[in-house]
């Protein structure tokens, strides 16, 4: 398993070693830090000042909330329950690492500037990280950091890595991929409506459900859905379509996106949509970056011993365009003549 080094992001308006451009309101002289120097002993010492810049991969939201227990004078969280778990993957490696807020007030702090002007997906800092020896598995693969700040989003041009998936996986850890300019099919894209109003989720949760999001803002709950295949040997066939706001940016105009019958008006137009998907892949130079991660594999029992079998749950959280296109080229929802029912149309 790869072992992360070294901080890969930098502006590529910058000559190397450039680092990643600071977030609005973060502090210029932040160092940044790899996650095997987080994971040294004594670094929650010397971390002042240090950001562990990784990507954001999955926020997920307990079923319940955690149970509070009495002691020392004041009520905290049970040892092992959680109100968010946090999914961060290295950039560097296919390490992925996790922080657990374990309250809703530590979540409200922890990621209410993601939850503001973040997403699944995006390049993140965690300032002044430190590892208390805890990790998600026995294994020991999967590291649990903290960090008593909040999480910052930063600016997403960095210098892509490629981190393939293994495909011969010698344990059942959680693992992380990346691959920048590779091309992607879509087929079959359809709107998915009442989805989640909020930005951290993504809009890939139904809104009557739970999820990462702080708050579930109301209006604009559609997003895109369809099979997304990169074309890529060792990713395995995918098993779920792909709900995703990500996706939706890419075909359909800005301010189309902002239309709440959008999603009724398009579902009704499945051949214009896929037109829609075909006029920016047609013009996408340099194809699509993609990460994710996934289950490197699937422990079963045999003569008393574990065996890895295959990879299992590969899962996208980051799909964009390695390079970009003219908003005109996608999709835009316009009122027809006469009152009618909207129809998406071309600008150009």
């Amino acid at each position: 398993m790869a072992n992360p080094n070294q901080p890969a992001l930098v502006d590529p308006q910058q000559p190397a070693p450039a680092q990643p451009q600071p977030a609005a309101g973060q502090p210029d002289e932040l160092k940044p830090v790899a996650l095997a120097a987080v994971m040294a002993p004594g670094f929650k010492f010397r971390n002042r000042n240090t950001a562990l810049y990784c990507r954001l991969l999955n926020v997920k939201k307990a079923a319940k909330a955690p149970m509070r227990v009495f002691g020392g004078g004041k009520f905290t969280a049970k040892a092992d329950a959680y109100d968010r778990l946090v999914m961060f993957g290295d950039v560097t490696s296919d390490v992925v690492f996790y922080i657990i807020s374990p309250t809703a007030d530590c979540s409200s702090k922890l990621l209410r500037d993601l939850d503001t002007r973040g997403s699944i997906g995006d390049v993140v800092a965690i300032r002044e990280p430190f590892f208390n020896g805890q990790y998600m598995l026995a294994n020991e693969d999967n590291p649990v950091i903290s960090t008593t700040q909040r999480i910052a989003v930063v600016d997403k041009k960095m210098v892509w890595k490629r981190v393939p998936i293994d495909t011969s996986p010698d344990d059942d850890s959680i693992r992380g991929f990346s691959y920048p300019s590779v091309a992607v099919n879509f087929f079959t894209p359809t709107v998915a409506p009442n989805v989640c109003g909020g930005g951290l989720c993504d809009k890939r949760n139904p809104a009557d459900t739970p999820c990462g999001c702080l708050t579930k803002k109301r209006g604009h709950g559609w997003a895109l859905e369809m099979w997304v295949v990169p074309d890529v040997p060792e990713f395995p066939e995918p098993t779920a379509r792909l709900v995703s706001h990500q996706l939706t940016k890419l075909f359909i105009a800005k301010d189309a996106i902002t239309q709440p019958c959008a999603g009724r008006v398009v579902a009704s137009n499945d051949r214009l949509l896929a037109e829609a998907v075909d006029r920016v892949c047609a013009v996408a130079v340099g194809g699509f970056n993609i990460a994710g991660w996934y289950k490197a594999g699937v422990s079963v029992q045999k003569d008393g011993e574990n065996i890895i079998t295959e990879v299992a749950g590969v899962h996208i959280s980051s799909i964009t365009l390695a390079n970009g296109v003219n908003d005109a080229i996608r999709a835009a929802m316009l009122p027809t003549s006469g009152g009618g029912t909207d129809i998406p149309v071309f600008m150009e």
